[in-house]
């Protein structure tokens, strides 16, 4: 199935029984998404993302997004390359999947065309106020705090943005833009490298402390005492014997 909305349009769910390769991911954008969109006033504002599954970057579907969108596609092989967990950022993945699940399991279909009727019923229910805040949260999720790091690995100098650093993980973690939250990359290096560089200590003292006062001096004066005592027993019979023999 597949879904596509913004704060004011929401397409009508696609639903694919076979299954998607190439070719009909091809068949789907031309005769269903984007004679849909196409009739819209904003399609020049628009811009296209998808989750880079083989059948998204076959040479036709590439040449289609360009044409549709030109520079205006995010792939993993499009002009604006995106993480493989991005696609969780958008709307779709932290709003629309979670509310419909609930919706949809609020009756219990019997059977497959019920449940596909229920789909549709509940998607094409989807109240406008929805579609607004949760787009709007999109641009709220992906600001871009102060923090930056560079990645030190087989590409050195990769920036990562979206990460601020601080001594307390959970500070850090909780100022994460989701840019840097869903890069893996922004927090091993924040693991390895900048938390332990941020909270390394400045200096470090050690502080020896001797106590010759007479109670300490006296315990450890018996300690030896008794100490050398215990050998003398063990060591003075053997060697009396020795001598008797």
């Amino acid at each position: 199935m597949w879904c596509g909305f913004t704060s004011t349009n929401f397409i009508d769910p696609y639903l694919l029984h076979d299954t998607m390769n190439g070719e009909r991911y091809l068949g789907f954008l031309q005769n269903f998404m984007w004679s849909t969109i196409s009739k819209w006033d904003n399609t020049d504002e628009l811009i296209f993302m998808h989750d880079g599954a083989p059948s998204h970057y076959t040479r036709t579907v590439l040449n289609c997004l360009d044409s549709n969108f030109p520079s205006k596609w995010i792939d993993r092989r499009g002009p604006t390359s995106w993480s493989p967990k991005s696609p969780d950022l958008t709307p779709c993945d932290f709003f629309l999947w979670g509310w419909a699940k609930e919706e949809v399991y609020k009756t219990n279909p019997k059977t497959l065309a019920e449940l596909e009727e229920r789909i549709r019923t509940v998607l094409n229910n989807v109240p406008q106020e929805f579609l607004k805040n949760s787009t709007s949260n999109v641009a709220v999720r992906l600001q871009k705090k102060d923090g930056r790091c560079v990645l030190v690995s087989s590409k050195p100098n990769q920036t990562i943005s979206g990460l601020v650093v601080s001594c307390v993980f959970v500070d850090s973690l909780l100022a994460f833009s989701l840019e840097c939250f869903y890069n893996t990359s922004c927090i091993q290096m924040h693991i390895d490298c900048f938390y332990y560089q941020q909270c390394a200590l400045d200096q470090c003292t050690d502080t020896y402390e001797e106590r010759f006062n007479r109670a300490y001096v006296i315990a450890t004066l018996l300690g030896i005492v008794g100490g050398l005592s215990t050998m003398l027993q063990i060591l003075i019979p053997s060697n009396v014997k020795l001598v008797r023999r």
